[in-house]
């Protein structure tokens, strides 16, 4: 081969080699700025996750504190349930007796 051809060889290898990095750091760009955008999207999401993590234990304190009180209206509750159905059994009597309802 003479010395042209090797040379022209050399150049038109030195070319490829040139493009196929210049694709490369395109690439790598392309990554990067994807990891950047990706970073951001992460922080916004641990920022609210972390609210909602906040606002469902508030919750669970309030619901806490309601379970407390509902515990007490329950006793009331079954009170007033055990007296309504004393009065129901007699009206149910009384119904009967008068004649309103066939025992």
């Amino acid at each position: 081969m003479s010395d042209e051809n090797v040379e022209n060889h050399t150049l038109v290898l030195l070319r490829e080699i040139r493009d196929r990095l210049d694709r490369v750091e395109k690439t790598q760009d392309q990554h990067s700025q994807t990891l950047a955008d990706h970073g951001v999207l992460l922080d916004a999401l641990v920022k609210a996750v972390t609210a909602i993590d906040a606002n469902q234990q508030k919750q669970t304190e309030i619901l806490k504190e309601h379970s407390k009180k509902l515990d007490g209206l329950t006793d009331l509750g079954r009170n007033h349930g055990a007296r309504l159905n004393a009065i129901d059994g007699r009206l149910g009597l009384i119904e009967g007796r008068v004649g309103l309802v066939p025992v």
